[in-house]
C-alpha cells in the first residue's frame, strides 16, 4: 500500500512539538503531552472462538443494554452488521438461544439471537483521547465500524485504493482522504466520487495538513502498515499535539509489535482474550520509543556523514 510519505528517515520523539520546516532533520524543544492514552487492539473474535470449540462459553466482556447500538461481525466482513439490542445475554440456560443476544439489523429490521463474542460495542468512547493500534487490515476495518458516527469528521491518511474509505463515508458524517500517489487518488476519484480524496505528501505539507484537517475528531491511519517506525511516530505525534482528534486509530505491523512486547513485560496474559489492552505506562512508553526514533536518525545521520566524506575522499583521490 503506498503511503502517505515517501522517503523520510528523520521522526522527532513522540513528546516534541512538530515545527513544519523545509529540512525534516529540524526538531523543537521537548513540550511533553500525556493526555492520549494508548490501547492494543486485537482479533478478540478469534480466541473467543477457539474458547467456544474448546467447550468454554463465550466470554462477555461488555453488558449490553436494550436499546444500544451494536456492530455484528458477519460472514465474509460485510459492510452490514449496525444493529439494535432488542434483549440482553439471555440466562435461561433452558432457553434456545441461551447465552445470546437478541439483536434488529438496520438494513434490513431482521432480527436474529447473537453470540456475544461477534458484538461490538459502537462508539465505545473514553474519557480520555486514545489511539487504537491494530495489526490487521480486518481489524482496522472493524473499528471503522464501531468507532465512527454521523457526527464525526473523519480522516484518513494513506487511503490507497479506497477499500477501507468506502467503509469509512458509510459510517461517518464527513470524510476527508488522503495518499501520497497519484495514481491511487485518480482511481479513487472514480471509484468513489463522493467521497474527498486529495493526494499529498504530509510530512511535507504539514501546514497543509493541519488545516485540511481542522476539526477532525476521528482518525485513521494506515501508512503503509509494515513500514518502520519513526516516520509514523513523527506523523502521531503532530496529530495528538495539532489535529487532536478525540481517538486515533493506526494500522502498523511494527509498532503493534512493540505495544504487544510492552505488555508481554509487564506480565499480561492470553492475548487476545479481551478485544483491548491499554499499555501499562503508556505516556513513558511513547518517549522511548520517540528516544529508539532519535538515536537510529542520529546513527543514520553519522553513517551518511561517513559515506559523503568517503566520497569526497575518493573524487579528491582521482
Amino acid at each position: 500500500t503506498d503511503c502517505v510519505w515517501s522517503s523520510l528517515s528523520q521522526a522527532p520523539p513522540p513528546t516534541y512539538t512538530m515545527v513544519q520546516s523545509t529540512s525534516m532533520r529540524e526538531r523543537s524543544h521537548p513540550d511533553p503531552f500525556e493526555d492520549y492514552v494508548y490501547e492494543l487492539r486485537v482479533d478478540h473474535a478469534a480466541y473467543s472462538l477457539l474458547m467456544h470449540k474448546n467447550g468454554t462459553p463465550d466470554l462477555v466482556s461488555h453488558t449490553f443494554e436494550v436499546g444500544e447500538e451494536v456492530f455484528v461481525k458477519l460472514s465474509r466482513d460485510k459492510n452490514t452488521g449496525r444493529a439494535v439490542v432488542l434483549a440482553p445475554v439471555i440466562n435461561d440456560p433452558d432457553h434456545k438461544y441461551f447465552g445470546r443476544v437478541l439483536v434488529q439489523y438496520h438494513d434490513n429490521q431482521s432480527t436474529c439471537h447473537v453470540r456475544p463474542r461477534r458484538i461490538l460495542k459502537i462508539g465505545d468512547e473514553a474519557a480520555a483521547p486514545r489511539v487504537l493500534i491494530c495489526e490487521k487490515t480486518c481489524e482496522f476495518r472493524r473499528l471503522g465500524r464501531v468507532q465512527l458516527s454521523k457526527e464525526d469528521f473523519c480522516v484518513e491518511l494513506g487511503c490507497s485504493w479506497g477499500e477501507a474509505s468506502n467503509l469509512l463515508h458509510q459510517h461517518s458524517g464527513r470524510l476527508l482522504c488522503i495518499d501520497i500517489s497519484h495514481e491511487a487518488i485518480a482511481s479513487c476519484r472514480k471509484r468513489y466520487p463522493q467521497i474527498h480524496f486529495e493526494q499529498m505528501d504530509c510530512l511535507q505539507s504539514l501546514d497543509v495538513l493541519s488545516k485540511a484537517a481542522a476539526g477532525c475528531t476521528k482518525l485513521f491511519v494506515d501508512l503503509g502498515g509494515n513500514r518502520e517506525l519513526d516516520p509514523l511516530i513523527e506523523i502521531l505525534n503532530f496529530a495528538q499535539k495539532t489535529i487532536r482528534p478525540r481517538t486515533i486509530v493506526v494500522k502498523n505491523e511494527a509498532l503493534y509489535r512493540k505495544a504487544l512486547d510492552r505488555l508481554r513485560s509487564f506480565g499480561t496474559q492470553d492475548i487476545g482474550k479481551y478485544q483491548s489492552y491499554q499499555i501499562p505506562e503508556s505516556s513513558m512508553w511513547w518517549r522511548e520509543l520517540g528516544q529508539d526514533s532519535i538515536r537510529h536518525d542520529e546513527s543514520c545521520e553519522k553513517r551518511e556523514r561517513v559515506a559523503d566524506r568517503d566520497e569526497e575522499v575518493e573524487r579528491h583521490c582521482k
